[in-house]
């Protein structure tokens, strides 16, 4: 069955006037949401290009000051940008789960933001001494039904785990638009391929994804892609709920079958990391994935695995 949305790249970025795109080099987005009355960076991209998504915020605010920075979870993609908008706007309040909170306290998960922002550096021909993890924090530590009001548009915090423990999604009302976090899957920006990002439970996910869904938005802002029109919604919900059982299946069938790790691994390869997968993705980020969710998958299942890689 196709595991696409056929989405064209007007129609994906063609967002409200009140939500800016400052997304300022491949790799993470970000929005400048602009309120009657506050305004707020939602997610703050990779750290190689930090600098300039403060410039493009700048010129988006046209001399209104930023009242928020929302973070939607603590991976680097995500929180890279922070000190780099924290030293622009320094007035600015830091909103994200206390999960989130709790990780940008611990020095070893900071080492690995830098080491990940580092290689992304590299990787996109950017300079990796550029990159500081220094002062990243949460100032508010968001809890499920939690609004930010911004004037005109308030966004209420839905807690979202499964990808990670700490993601967090939001509904913007009146719009009735949902900002989703990557516990819902991502959509490959070229190919429109959908995929799921499980990392941390499956379990979760499966309820994430039921109480989203129940919310019923008229339209989502997916990360790394953009706007899920309203006219592709049921096919949305159609593809995230099968591909993510599949995955599932897929996996934890093998462990039924006394699969070890490094044959989870080839097989799991071999059926994902395909066509527009592999254009879009590097090899090293789908293995940075793919071992915590098979290694995920059978210890839900309750599978040992033998044979497992370091």
């Amino acid at each position: 069955m196709d595991n696409r949305i056929i989405i064209d790249e007007k129609t994906r970025h063609d967002y409200p006037d009140w939500i800016k795109r400052v997304t300022a080099g491949d790799g993470g987005e970000s929005y400048l949401l602009l309120g009657d009355t506050k305004t707020a960076l939602y997610d703050c991209g990779m750290a190689y290009c930090g600098d300039k998504l403060a410039e493009n915020v700048r010129e988006e605010l046209g001399g209104r000051p930023l009242d928020y920075i929302i973070l939607t979870h603590s991976h680097y993609d995500h929180v890279g940008g922070l000190p780099y908008i924290m030293k622009a706007f320094p007035d600015a309040v830091i909103a994200g789960g206390a999960y989130c909170a709790d990780i940008l306290h611990r020095p070893g998960a900071l080492k690995v933001i830098e080491e990940l922002g580092r290689s992304a550096a590299e990787l996109y021909g950017a300079d990796p001494d550029t990159v500081i993890t220094e002062g990243m924090r949460v100032d508010i530590k968001l809890e499920e039904g939690d609004v930010i009001n911004l004037g005109g548009h308030a966004l209420e915090a839905i807690y979202t785990p499964g990808h990670t423990k700490c993601s967090m999604a939001f509904m913007s009302e009146p719009d009735h638009l949902m900002f989703a976090s990557e516990t819902l899957g991502v959509l490959l920006p070229r190919s429109n391929e959908y995929q799921p990002l499980i990392l941390k439970s499956y379990s979760d996910t499966i309820k994430t994804i039921a109480k989203c869904r129940a919310l019923d938005p008229k339209y989502i802002i997916m990360p790394h892609f953009g706007i899920v029109p309203a006219d592709k919604m049921d096919k949305f919900w159609e593809l995230v709920e099968r591909m993510n059982r599949e995955e599932y299946d897929f996996v934890t069938n093998l462990c039924r079958k006394g699969a070890d790790f490094n044959e989870l691994l080839d097989a799991y390869t071999d059926r994902y990391f395909v066509a527009g997968r592999k254009a879009e993705q590097a090899e090293d980020a789908f293995y940075a994935n793919a071992i915590p969710t098979i290694k995920m998958y059978a210890r839900e299942m309750g599978y040992e695995l033998k044979g497992e890689v370091v």
